[in-house]
């Protein structure tokens, strides 16, 4: 039995062309507490990333989610504006369109309807979606490289990733590291909101075209994940990165 009532008034943009090949959000298999990210455009045009939970579905067409947050508080979202929301499930990310619908109390927490507006779609289609950035990351090596787990208390090596997926990372590194040895990346701030000390073994190596000293070596490693928490936000990282960068190229 539903705990929510569907509304009878829907916002304009809740209607969408029929498909007979799609599913729309609430069709899907998505869990009570799952993890959801919207996107918006601001009043001034900014994009905004909020943070929600999937509460239930109400309905072919309507689902309840927890208010959206944004730096703590509570978004201030308008019936009628569109959202984009995804979801990372099954080791892929999924989108859909939606439109806001109204804002519910239930035993003193917040709530937000929600109403179809488009079909799932999957956007991740493989682990190692990758993005090109520029990255300062520091690396720690084992002495004498192969599976012993370093000693995180020892000086990392500065390295620069330049191409990273949610599943590892390539980067030009000063000294070489044999294939097949587990090192510790000391990955930046801004990947997971604090720096991240991420288990990974080195899957090749090789000569850097780098002419830039001290990067004489090109180097990937593959991420040894502790928690499945871990890749679902390099999947949401290099995603949003990829949108960032086709915003500059005139992309979206």
């Amino acid at each position: 039995m539903a705990l929510f009532d569907k509304q009878k008034n829907k916002p304009p943009g809740a209607k969408h062309a029929h498909r007979p090949d799609g599913k729309k959000f609430t069709q899907m298999d998505v869990k009570t507490g799952t993890r959801l990210t919207l996107e918006v455009i601001s009043s001034t045009g900014e994009r905004v990333t909020l943070y929600s939970n999937y509460e239930e579905s109400i309905g072919e067409d309507e689902y309840v989610i927890t208010a959206p947050m944004v730096s703590g508080g509570i978004y201030p979202l308008q019936k009628g504006e569109s959202a984009k929301v995804a979801y990372f499930a099954d080791g892929a990310h999924y989108e859909s369109d939606a439109a806001v619908g109204e804002r519910v109390t239930k035993g003193g927490l917040k709530y937000l309807q929600m109403y179809c507006a488009g079909f799932v779609t999957r956007v991740q289609r493989r682990g190692d979606f990758r993005v090109k950035i520029l990255l300062e990351a520091g690396i720690l090596a084992g002495d004498g490289g192969g599976k012993s787990i370093p000693d995180k208390d020892a000086k990392p090596v500065t390295a620069v990733i330049n191409d990273l997926s949610a599943g590892g990372a390539a980067m030009y590194i000063p000294v070489e590291i044999p294939k097949g040895t587990v090192v510790v990346a000391k990955l930046p701030e801004e990947m997971f909101g604090e720096p991240k000390d991420m288990l990974s073994e080195v899957q090749w190596v090789r000569r850097s075209d780098n002419k830039h000293a001290p990067y004489k070596f090109y180097m990937g490693i593959r991420f040894i994940f502790e928690h499945a928490r871990e890749k679902e936000i390099l999947v949401r990282y290099t995603l949003g990165q990829q949108r960032k960068q086709m915003g500059k190229d005139g992309g979206g």
